[in-house]
């Protein structure tokens, strides 16, 4: 669907400047709220089985992970894929983790209800919304949950600029010779060169 008048497209813009950082805010403010929340089970296990906090972070991200991988991208696949004749069990899969990842190239769309009462249809189309709503923020959660592990801190620490920079890597791109040739006009910096077209 695209918007093909002038009015259209200007509500589309005007919605989508106001509508994104709304609905940023919102998901990271339930984010903020019900990440601890869903901590406490992790905790509990960790102070019964005496473990460590990194190991504990790491069973706290790996059951957040199969949870969301079971009921966001699992679950909801095999009723797709149940529901929708024409599709495999992995198109089904790809379509959940390509949607709710927000890398859906848009080469898999729910289809048509064909057969389908148009009200069943309308709710199958207010379900989905509501699965992408909720999935989008499950998976924002447990991406969260995962950057926090201390060994990710370690791999990004490893990876990332480690000590001083050497005096190569102080140095600008362009000396000060080449910085004052491109503020010229071309003209005035190579007055031997002729225009090609």
């Amino acid at each position: 669907m695209a918007s093909l008048s002038a009015g259209g497209k200007a509500f589309c813009m005007v919605y989508a400047a106001l509508g994104l950082p709304a609905s940023l805010a919102l998901v990271a403010a339930l984010r903020h709220y019900l990440l601890p929340l869903l901590s406490r089970p992790s905790a509990w296990v960790a102070t019964r089985w005496q473990l460590t906090p990194s190991r504990a972070a790491l069973l706290q991200a790996t059951g957040l992970g199969l949870l969301v991988a079971g009921t966001f991208v699992l679950l909801p696949a095999l009723v797709l894929w149940g529901l929708r004749g024409n599709c495999n069990l992995l198109e089904a899969i790809y379509f959940c983790f390509g949607s709710l990842s927000t890398i859906g190239l848009g080469e898999l769309l729910p289809g048509h209800g064909h057969g389908l009462h148009p009200v069943l249809y309308h709710l199958g189309q207010f379900a989905l919304l509501g699965y992408l709503l909720l999935g989008l923020l499950a998976m924002l959660l447990a991406v969260k949950t995962f950057s926090e592990l201390p060994q990710v801190h370690a791999m990004v620490k490893f990876f990332g600029s480690s000590g001083p920079l050497n005096a190569e890597d102080q140095d600008g791109i362009l000396g000060q010779d080449e910085l004052a040739l491109s503020t010229l006009p071309p003209s005035a910096a190579a007055p031997e060169q002729a225009l090609a077209c």
